[in-house]
């Protein structure tokens, strides 16, 4: 059996799919406006037993929430 040739018109689901994944990510980063939220902060302190690699200004992420 013949091998069929590939063309350029295989490519257009896959470049639709492309565009449709690329389209979703931009209006999620520009609608959500990531890193704009701003709210009140909090001074907490926590002892533990071992927290490695965190120093004075160090971002800390509790829950999933920057704190």
């Amino acid at each position: 059996m013949p091998r069929r040739r590939d063309s350029w018109r295989d490519l257009i689901p896959g470049l639709i799919c492309v565009a449709a994944i690329v389209a979703a990510v931009l209006s999620i980063l520009l609608f959500a406006r990531v890193g704009a939220l701003h709210g009140d902060t909090v001074t907490l302190f926590a002892a533990t037993s071992e927290a490695r690699g965190v120093g004075h200004g160090t971002e800390v992420w509790l829950n999933g929430v920057k704190v």
